[in-house]
């Protein structure tokens, strides 16, 4: 009797395995309802030479879910995993003006290709930080009367004894 009861008991506990796997199994299978596709591509430059370090950032259109890489060493960027559904892309870099592609229709379970190309940015807005203010190139006064400002009410910074001065010309 003992042997009969011990072997039902067995027989529970793998029925309750089995039944356990088949739920996750069934639970799996309702999570890969979710269709997704990956976004690929290359950012180039206007010569066609690959931008390195370039951030590209992709939105989806209908959730607002956004995700951001960086181009690696040959230009590429990867996006595994993104819903299937329309995507708007921008790519940004120092030099270059961000380029944007828009409406990219990414399928389920396929590769979608959009390859970039960056044009170089006009000389009037390289420098600018990111919410648009102008930087200076450097930090350092350039000339004497840089130094002089505020009418000459700032002190006058001695000069360091490895430098040479030389005398002012005169008679021109």
């Amino acid at each position: 009797m003992k042997r009969v009861i011990r072997l039902l008991f067995i027989a529970a506990i793998i029925a309750a395995f089995c039944l356990i796997e088949q739920t996750g199994l069934l639970c799996a299978q309702q999570g890969a309802g979710k269709q997704t596709g990956s976004l690929v591509g290359v950012v180039r430059d206007p010569v066609g030479a690959v931008v390195r370090g370039a951030k590209v950032e992709v939105k989806n259109l209908a959730s607002g879910a956004a995700s951001t890489r960086e181009t690696n060493g040959e230009g590429r960027f990867s996006f595994q995993d993104l819903e299937a559904g329309r995507y708007d892309a921008t790519v940004a870099v120092s030099g270059f003006q961000i380029a944007a592609t828009r409406g990219i229709a990414v399928a389920a379970g396929k590769e979608t290709v959009a390859d970039m190309t960056l044009h170089i940015a006009p000389l009037w807005t390289r420098g600018r930080s990111a919410h648009g203010n102008r930087g200076r190139a450097g930090t350092q006064p350039q000339c004497s009367r840089d130094r002089d400002r505020n009418g000459g009410r700032e002190p006058a910074r001695e000069r360091s004894p490895g430098r040479r001065t030389f005398p002012a010309r005169t008679g021109r």
